[in-house]
């Protein structure tokens, strides 16, 4: 079982994450799967030419999916392939040639509209690349290219009323001819170093172009030449100190040479006054500068209160057996203290008490833990990515209804890669060694003690170029046999989880700030070996949906609310074990 879903994986994988536009919905409409002219999927993701294109050997993937292409001369899906790549390789008349075809057999396909209007913006052709994404804007149904392309649409807005305010005023490049220029064209092709000479060449001719100033300092800034790029768009800003765009890539500069407090400023200036494209990233970075300024505190911390009424909080419906309702409070409160700071690496001690309490008479439902620990991080890049690693020891204490439970000590490792823009991966290793005391009379409350290890493999990866949509691939192993025990188990679990934004287009401007997100989630977990007294079946499989709806509220500073809905289903197959559970609620969290 544990195989087929690894398989399943896999495939989503790449079919989902390594090239998301390739889905092949066109081509099951216009052929029976078993047609001779379509490669089938499987065997398209696990081709030569598919590895190539992940691992972004763009020439060896094109020689292979040519060579496909022979074989299959109707898939669109290949062609489509053919044409990233030759767009990779920034051979923009072969990509358009390829694209185009495409269009000819299948005139509503969004992935090839979506690369000619990135194609025709690149070349400088502003009305046909407006037209492609106009297309998608309408026709999107899935919504995945219309972010994307509403922001393009919005840049060319804005060029086009430039134009008619610059249009008779010496000293500034007409907007419809900027991205045709030999500067534009080396920046789009990555090529920086002829960039800035031509950028160079083109303001000497158009000294007082804010645009030209802009690209000009963001080039400099690629060349990680901040000092040099501040400069620039500094005296754009003297011309024009209100200009949103200017303001925006100064903070980006300054983020590049971690002055965030100057940074954060900045992005303030944008998010005042700008109510497009650049406040909605703005508001983001935002939020990730904050973070590193929590993160660079030596004292820091958090506090958060919960109501939450849960129709089954014990998860201990069998069959026959009816659901317990309770409100729930949970509560949280974090203390961290950094001690130590050298270069990349730092370390902090912590404390955390967590409490929750039930409505319900079930005693070992209403605890208190407080977790003490510490932990050295390393923060820095590999390859050229974000790299985070982590040791962390802990020592946790429980009561349940004010008397001793257990005590447990946890050594873990965290590490965290960003391989790509679009993948995170995730490991963490955690080994327990817990003494719990009698709590009653059920198999699990008995006294014992021991060693217990869980295992965690995450893949994050995401959907959409904005980072808004992603799924969540993960394995999970877990063992634990501790002595005095009446149960022991092994575990092994496949999950997947997909998550996206919520949008309130209902709700007017002036709670803007709200967010939100839809979450669905799937579970399976094997245990090859669990032994419960007196149960007579040795194994289990457990299978977990469900799908939750956060809405997230910034009532101050550093002030916050969230209101969520989860609905989670779970059952066990070889020992009859089920429940539902609803639970809905409002936490409200404050951080110092």
């Amino acid at each position: 079982m544990i195989a087929r879903y690894v398989k399943i994986v896999s495939i989503l994988f790449f079919v989902v994450m390594a090239f998301p536009s390739l889905m092949r919905a066109q081509e099951t409409k216009e052929a029976p799967k078993t047609s001779p002219v379509f490669m089938p999927t499987q065997e398209l993701v696990k081709s030569k030419a598919a590895r190539f294109f992940v691992t972004r050997k763009f020439e060896e993937a094109l020689s292979e999916f040519k060579l496909l292409e022979t074989k299959y001369p109707k898939d669109l899906a290949i062609k489509r392939y053919m044409g990233a790549c030759y767009y990779h390789l920034k051979k923009d008349t072969q990509s358009i040639a390829v694209f185009k075809t495409i269009l000819d057999v299948a005139p509503g396909d969004i992935p090839s509209h979506d690369y000619l209007g990135k194609i025709y913006m690149r070349l400088g052709e502003i009305g046909k690349s407006k037209e492609h994404f106009s297309f998608i804007v309408k026709n999107d149904k899935s919504g995945s290219y219309v972010p994307f392309a509403k922001s393009q649409i919005d840049t060319f807005e804005r060029l086009e009323s430039l134009k008619k305010k610059v249009k008779a005023e010496p000293g500034q490049i007409p907007p419809d001819q900027f991205l045709k220029t030999k500067a534009a064209q080396a920046f789009a092709k990555a090529d920086y170093a002829q960039a800035l000479k031509e950028f160079n060449e083109l303001e000497k001719q158009y000294p007082k172009d804010l645009t030209v100033k802009r690209y000009k300092g963001l080039t400099q800034a690629k060349l990680e030449k901040f000092d040099a790029a501040i400069d620039t768009l500094s005296k754009g800003l003297t011309m024009d100190p209100n200009n949103v765009p200017l303001h925006y890539f100064v903070a980006l500069v300054l983020i590049s040479q971690r002055k965030y407090a100057e940074a954060k400023k900045e992005l303030e200036f944008v998010d005042t006054h700008d109510t497009g494209s650049y406040q909605m990233k703005a508001k983001g970075d935002i939020a990730a500068i904050n973070n590193v300024l929590a993160s660079q505190k030596n004292f820091s911390g958090s506090a958060s209160v919960n109501a939450e009424y849960n129709t089954n909080p014990a998860q201990r419906s069998r069959k026959n057996a009816a659901e317990v309702p309770a409100v729930k409070s949970a509560n949280v409160l974090s203390l961290n203290y950094k001690y130590f700071t050298s270069g990349a690496w730092y370390a902090q001690a912590s404390y955390t008490n967590a409490n929750a309490f039930h409505t319900d008479s079930l005693q070992q439902l209403n605890y208190i833990a407080h977790v003490f620990g510490t932990n050295l991080n390393y923060v820095s890049t590999l390859f050229g990515n974000s790299f985070f690693g982590q040791f962390s020891p802990s020592y946790t204490y429980v009561t349940v209804d004010r008397h001793y439970y257990s005590q447990s000590y946890s050594p873990s490792a965290l590490i965290f890669y960003s391989l790509a823009n679009w993948w995170r991966v995730l490991l963490l290793e955690k080994v327990t060694y817990s003494v719990y005391n009698n709590k009653g009379s059920a198999p699990d409350s008995t006294s014992k003690q021991g060693w217990s290890e869980a295992f965690t493999f995450t893949n994050t990866l995401f959907l959409n170029s904005a980072q808004t949509v992603s799924t969540k691939l993960t394995y999970e192993r877990g063992l634990e046999r501790p002595h005095g025990a009446t149960s022991w188990k092994d575990m092994n679990g496949v999950g997947n989880t997909l998550s996206f934004p919520l949008y309130f287009p209902f709700i007017s401007s002036w709670i803007a700030g709200w967010t939100g997100d839809l979450e669905t989630k799937f579970k399976y977990s094997d245990y090859p070996k669990y032994n419960r007294a007196p149960s007579t079946v040795p194994l289990r499989k457990d299978e977990q949906y469900s799908w939750s709806g956060t809405i997230n509220i910034p009532l101050a500073k550093d002030l916050k609310t969230a209101v969520k809905y989860s609905y989670t289903d779970v059952s066990s197959k070889d020992n009859a074990y089920t429940y539902d559970n609803i639970a809905g609620g409002v936490t409200l969290s404050y951080t110092f």
